[in-house]
């Protein structure tokens, strides 16, 4: 469950613990998994947190180990990497860049994802060959017929 918090991190992040800890059976399910992107606390209080919370780290920055052990993903701003709108072929030096990228989180044994990429099928099939591990989408009913095919 990918929680993108938009307000202040602490402030939320502690009322989303309180309700969570009300639902035992949420916190400790092995199939859900509680991960906060968005508006995120300082890297160094993330193992503070209760176990059953867990970060998705910015791929720009480097983390300590201790840090690192709270993060379960990797993410960043597509557009940090590339301006390229999901049309025609990715430009070759993008596809450079973004391929270091995503070798950087896997060396840290880390998925990845890009958000405010571009959300179409050509982009679907070329985040698919970059090996980014999760496709940001608003279409999900398009993305389920291209993932089917």
């Amino acid at each position: 469950m990918l929680i993108d918090i938009k307000t202040n991190s602490t402030t939320t992040l502690n009322a989303l613990i309180s309700l969570l800890k009300k639902y035992p059976e949420l916190i400790r399910s092995t199939s859900l998994t509680w991960v906060i992107t968005g508006n995120r606390p300082a890297d160094v209080l993330f193992t503070s947190y209760p176990g059953f919370i867990l970060f998705d780290g910015a791929l720009d920055k480097n983390y300590s180990q201790e840090a690192l052990s709270k993060i379960a993903m990797m993410s960043d701003d597509f557009r940090k990497y590339s301006s390229w709108k999901g049309e025609n072929n990715l430009p070759e030096r993008d596809d450079s860049v973004l391929i270091s990228a995503i070798k950087k989180s896997h060396g840290l044994q880390k998925p990845v994802r890009f958000w405010d990429a571009p959300d179409n099928a050509n982009a679907w099939h070329a985040f698919m060959v970059l090996q980014a591990d999760y496709i940001n989408t608003d279409h999900i009913d398009s993305l389920a017929v291209f993932l089917s095919k």
